[in-house]
């Protein structure tokens, strides 16, 4: 099962979900979804003048984009860069460094180009974080990979060794074992490997591209290509518009976690009861995003997590104490209980107060 999300830019409130089957793609669920936005805008439209809708790549299409020209919506979208080679050949030296603090170490250039059927604003930008980022990710998954050469090095051997049990190796089966090893996202332009006959035994040999490696980080890492049809818009806007995306990522995070919302794992299996698990998950969202937004607009600047948190150690205890000694022993007394609440710091009275918690104590 799949969730369509969409949630508004502050405190990351649902405005829109839908459940749906998970076996189909992004760009899929957002034509679906598109449709039944549109149907919406009205509602919208009381309290937005102007609507901008932000997605990632996987939902690109041609289909998409168009029926998103014909809506009365805007959008910001990205896209893949191994896909714009042009894009990726413009110098460094043509981009300019974004002058706002919050995009240190970023740099930006701006141009147009067609895009699935029509001129779109283009900004390119590149990133010393993100490289980075991807940099140190490269790294790991190259020192994995050649793991995983080195044991089918072993493997391949021990297969020629008296007393081998296992399926004998061929030079397809273990150009097959190579390929999926060192396929995966920018390893397989600078990693490669090929069988080997020597001496009446099979092995491998590995090989990089010395070259391809600094051309890979110089010309395609840290790089993001962003594209939308608002010309109005600065680059800086754009850049903080595309990276409004971890407001819904942030509100998937929190459906997810098991101590919280707990979307997944769904207890029923029938598509009704779904429906009705999804349902009950993004009201749960909606009403700790709202009071989120009531404690922010207060004053307390807290995370969602830790109001949830903090609300959770705020307790009503009831005391019990035994009966006081009456004059007539053999009639005993009522025993005495007092309700009080836990010990509050300075920030919990805040939210105390500002929640109003008090109406709910019993009295």
């Amino acid at each position: 099962m799949g969730l369509a999300l969409l949630v508004s830019w502050d405190f990351h409130i649902p405005r829109f979900s839908q459940a749906y089957a998970g076996n189909q793609n992004d760009s899929v669920t957002f034509s679906r979804v598109l449709d039944d936005l549109v149907a919406r805008y009205q509602m919208f439209k009381e309290k937005c003048q102007s609507i901008t809708l932000v997605f990632d790549k996987g939902n690109n299409s041609k289909d998409n984009l168009q029926a998103l020209d014909d809506s009365p919506y805007h959008f910001i979208g990205s896209l893949v860069p191994t896909q714009h080679a042009d894009l990726l050949d413009i110098p460094l030296e043509r981009f300019r460094y974004v002058k706002n603090p919050l995009l240190t170490g970023v740099r930006v250039y701006r141009t147009e180009k067609e895009v699935l059927g029509r001129k779109r604003a283009i900004v390119i930008t590149r990133s010393r974080a993100l490289l980075q980022g991807q940099i140190r990710g490269i790294r790991q998954h190259l020192a994995k990979k050649l793991r995983a050469l080195r044991d089918l090095q072993k493997r391949i051997a021990r297969s020629h060794e008296p007393g081998w049990k296992g399926k004998p190796y061929t030079p397809k089966s273990i150009q097959k074992n190579l390929d999926a090893i060192i396929s995966g996202q920018y390893i397989a332009d600078f990693l490669g490997g090929k069988v080997t006959h020597q001496r009446g035994r099979l092995g491998i040999k590995l090989a990089t591209d010395e070259d391809a490696y600094p051309e890979l980080k110089h010309r395609v890492l840290g790089k993001r290509i962003l594209f939308t049809d608002r010309q109005d818009l600065t680059d800086e806007e754009i850049l903080f518009g595309y990276h409004g995306r971890h407001h819904v990522e942030r509100a998937f995070r929190d459906m997810k976690d098991p101590y919280f919302i707990s979307f997944s794992p769904p207890r029923p299996w029938t598509d009704p009861m779904l429906r009705v698990h999804a349902f009950s998950c993004v009201l749960a969202l909606t009403l700790v995003s709202l009071l989120h937004r009531r404690v922010y607009q207060a004053g307390i600047h807290v995370t969602q997590s830790r109001l949830v948190e903090r609300l959770k150690r705020i307790k009503e205890i009831t005391n019990y104490y035994p009966a006081q000694p009456t004059e007539k022993p053999h009639l005993g007394g009522r025993p005495r209980s007092q309700r009080t609440l836990t010990r509050l710091d300075s920030q919990q009275n805040q939210i105390f107060r500002t929640l109003d918690l008090g109406r709910f104590l019993a009295s």
